[in-house]
């Protein structure tokens, strides 16, 4: 090897062989971090930081499974941080706090929705699944997701934000297609909070259509948990059971008539969706050179602002299940008979129309929560109330869900050791206000400005004196 290389080709290969030997010493020696291995909602990858502290989970000391988010007191201040942050409507300033703490869930929420509006999806999917990985790991020994049971309230505010990213999450998993997955993430989100604050009730059925769910739907509709809520008085869900109903039934070979019973009621006590249905999916419903959806029965409109904005919310994302040939046919059967029973003063009808009205008199704010966080096209979004519409443009709409969030403690200019010029120029400033200083206000006022006007003129006038001297 000498003879043909040279004589320090020997030592070089020795030399480089020792180097690495030490090197992979040290690689021993220094403990190297790895993920969680046994995760049940995403798996870690590769390029993502190691976890940080500042979220954990408290069970509930009365054991009945419900549980809360707790937030480290350097969290909490990030948090502070984060809402100056989204005033200064500066995206990269969210960089910071997550130099900070990597798995600042806020801050990766909207650094997802900054990439989703810039069409980077990859990347916003990836930091939404970095934020269902920081609360996986922060989970109590004791909180089984999968078992049904386990509870979070809404109303707490550290327990708001594991609920937002899982409403986004489902909405990026529907993004891509994946109707199963979403339907399960689905199903957790429900069964974390029973009053559904953010109204997944709505995305419940399109999802369960979707990954054809169907036994699973109709077994939801008569679940003890979701009966007081009476699901049969959303247009999603009198809608999509009857499509349930009727894709069971053209697996089955026998007949069976629920389908058209389940259509026919939710064309009478939602005769609205109608009209959306042919304007979106272009069907026909043209019955002896008439069209059946422009009869006044069909074409009647409502007062009540929240039965507008379901109907509208319901047709921009379930259309697309009733376009196919054999789901329009069945449809067009059934709008001609309620258009016979229509003719013949059908009591039931009149019984439907009072059902309606009692129920969408009020506007639930479970609702707007769902409108504020959904992403709809420019005609339903301009449907919606302004400062609806206001946030959904600008993709804030999770930040406007906090409720109770502390505003960063302002700073302080103390009185008895603050120059007086700078202590009265930084006074003018709304947010350094100066503890025990005179009220300004009532009837001391004149007197208290003028004294410190006279000191202020008497230390302008040190200077000169000096001068003189």
């Amino acid at each position: 090897m000498k003879m043909n290389f040279g004589s320090s080709t020997g030592k070089k290969t020795l030399n480089e062989a020792r180097k690495e030997a030490r090197n992979e010493e040290r690689r021993r020696a220094v403990p190297q971090f790895r993920h969680k291995t046994r995760t049940m909602l995403v798996k870690p990858k590769e390029h993502w930081p190691p976890i940080s502290p500042g979220i954990s989970m408290e069970a509930d000391l009365e054991g009945n499974h419900h549980f809360k988010i707790v937030w480290t007191p350097e969290y909490q201040l990030l948090q502070q941080k984060f809402f100056v942050c989204v005033n200064s409507m500066d995206p990269s300033s969210f960089q910071t706090l997550l130099a900070v703490n990597p798995y600042h869930v806020d801050s990766l929420l909207q650094l997802s929705e900054v990439c989703k509006q810039t069409g980077q999806f990859e990347t916003a999917m990836d930091f939404l699944e970095r934020c269902v990985y920081a609360f996986e790991c922060s989970w109590h020994p004791m909180f089984n997701p999968v078992s049904g049971t386990c509870r979070l309230d809404y109303r707490i505010e550290e327990n708001k934000t594991f609920f937002l990213v899982l409403f986004k999450y489902i909405q990026m998993l529907g993004r891509e297609g994946c109707s199963r997955t979403a339907i399960e993430y689905c199903k957790l989100l429900w069964a974390l909070d029973l009053d559904d604050p953010l109204s997944v009730s709505f995305l419940v059925d399109y999802y369960a259509i979707r990954s054809q769910q169907y036994e699973w739907l109709l077994k939801l509709v008569k679940s003890p948990e979701v009966r007081d809520k009476n699901l049969k008085i959303l247009p999603n869900f009198a809608y999509s059971t009857a499509l349930a109903r009727f894709r069971l039934e053209q697996t089955s070979a026998a007949q069976d008539t629920t389908a058209d019973e389940s259509l026919q009621e939710a064309l009478m006590l939602f005769p609205m969706v109608l009209e959306h249905f042919v304007k979106k999916g272009s069907l026909n419903m043209m019955d002896n050179g008439k069209d059946m959806s422009k009869h006044n029965f069909f074409a009647k409109t409502h007062s009540f602002s929240a039965l507008e904005h379901v109907v509208k919310l319901y047709v921009e994302r379930g259309s697309t299940l009733w376009k196919e040939v054999e789901v329009v046919k069945w449809l067009k059967k059934n709008v001609k008979i309620v258009l016979e029973r229509v003719e013949k003063n059908d009591p039931v009808i009149q019984q439907y129309e009072e059902t309606i009205k009692r129920e969408y008199e009020e506007n639930p704010k479970n609702l707007y929560n769902h409108l504020v966080l959904s992403e709809f096209s420019d005609s339903l979004v301009n449907a919606l109330p302004p400062e609806l519409a206001e946030a959904v443009r600008r993709g804030d709409g999770g930040v406007r869900l906090y409720e109770n969030f502390q505003e960063p403690p302002p700073r302080v200019v103390h009185a008895q050791s603050a120059n007086v010029l700078a202590q009265f120029l930084q006074t003018l400033m709304p947010w350094n206000p100066v503890p025990n200083a005179p009220p300004v206000d009532g009837g001391g006022q004149g007197e208290w400005m003028q004294q410190l006007l006279d000191l202020l003129q008497q230390r302008a006038q040190e200077p000169d004196n000096q001068d003189e001297e």
